[in-house]
């Protein structure tokens, strides 16, 4: 699969398979129903400063604000998993999530 070029100062990071950038859905022997989440979140800084290769742990350590630690914080805002996430990430503007579905059709057409 070739790789489109990335905008001045884009980097790829580390996905949760290990590897680097996308993965696409691959279809198990099983054909079990895969779940995928794409997560785009808004930030008020201009640049995380992170290396290529970095993990979403990594991503979330430069998002917490300096001098804010998490018992420090109030109590999430909601009982959403996401939002007990991003509580004290406080560089976070804004979100969005898409969750994909995938499966091999066990039906046969001919």
């Amino acid at each position: 699969m070739a790789r489109c070029p990335l905008p001045d100062g884009a980097r790829l990071g580390r996905n949760d398979f290990g590897t680097m950038a996308y993965r696409p859905p691959e279809a198990g022997a099983d054909h079990q129903l895969q779940h995928y989440d794409f997560i785009l979140i808004a930030t008020d800084l201009p640049t995380l400063g992170l290396a290529e290769g970095a993990n979403w742990e990594s991503v979330k350590g430069r998002l917490r604000k300096g001098g804010q630690d998490s018992d420090q914080l109030g109590p999430p805002p909601a009982a959403d998993p996401r939002a007990r996430e991003f509580h004290p990430l406080g560089h976070i503007l804004d979100h969005a999530e898409f969750s994909g579905h995938f499966a091999l059709d066990t039906d046969k057409h001919v």
